[in-house]
């Protein structure tokens, strides 16, 4: 063996110590992929439909002016909520025409697992 080739330290050749550096390196890898946790995904089929559990929030109308975007009461029917056009219109008589507005609430209702 070549003088160069030798580690003064434990006699070693740079070979010796590159071959015991990558076994090192190559069990830490093995390790470290062996303990990585997996992630599982499942998907699931949903169908969305209207609310109508005794919690769920109550359908609300509400009428707004499409001129001025002007916006009446939230009203919990659309007779009550149509009621505040007249007033509307009293004080701007150029606002003929008008949106309701229907707030419903939905819910999404698991299915099966795919």
């Amino acid at each position: 063996m070549s003088a160069a080739a030798q580690e003064p330290d434990g006699g070693d050749t740079i070979a010796d110590r590159v071959e015991r550096l990558s076994l090192a390196v190559r069990d830490h890898l093995e390790r470290r992929t062996r303990n990585v946790p997996r992630a599982v995904y499942r998907f699931r089929e949903y169908r969305v439909e209207p609310d109508t559990e005794p919690d769920a929030e109550p359908v609300t109308f509400t009428m707004s002016c499409a001129v001025c975007e002007a916006s009446g009461p939230t009203e919990s029917d659309t007779a009550a909520a149509a009621r505040w056009i007249p007033a509307h219109l009293k004080q701007e008589p150029e606002h003929l025409t008008y949106r309701e507005h229907i707030t419903r609430p939905y819910r999404a209702v698991p299915g099966t697992w795919l």
